[in-house]
């Protein structure tokens, strides 16, 4: 049996500034940010719907994929987590991230784009929930 992963993250940010009468605008009026992350720099994946009833930690030096396979990242590239409970916000956190906390709310998605090298300090991340379980999904992207 043949496995083939393949992703393409595609993230395209546009905030526009725009005045209506309030005065004259200085500065850059439009910001714009694009990061495309080909199927060449992508070379591992991992994808999965996960509960949480307390703290969830990942540690992307020994994950499996569906198959039972280790998928073991040495850099991550992108991080997606979709909390998909209707009630209850959920709290990413760990060390792959750094210092950073991030709080996601019932329903909402957070995406990290990054480029972090995996090693003995950096290569945990934790999803909290604020209270219950909660059911959220992950995709991490990298090699």
């Amino acid at each position: 049996m043949t496995l083939t992963l393949s992703a393409v993250a595609t993230v395209t940010t546009t905030a526009t500034i725009k005045s209506s009468g309030l005065g004259t605008i200085t500065g850059r009026q439009q910001i714009d940010y694009q990061r495309k992350l080909q199927s060449t720099d992508v070379t591992k994946i991992y994808a999965a719907q996960r509960t949480a009833s307390g703290a969830d930690s990942l540690d992307v030096t020994s994950l499996t994929d569906p198959l039972g396979n280790p998928v073991v990242f040495s850099s991550v590239l992108a991080i997606h987590v979709l909390n998909t409970d209707a009630t209850h916000a959920v709290t990413v956190s760990g060390n792959l991230i750094g210092t950073d906390t991030v709080t996601v709310g019932p329903g909402k998605t957070l995406y990290i784009d990054t480029t972090r090298t995996v090693d003995g300090s950096h290569h945990v991340l934790t999803v909290t929930p604020a209270s219950g379980t909660v059911a959220y999904d992950i995709i991490i992207l990298g090699s």
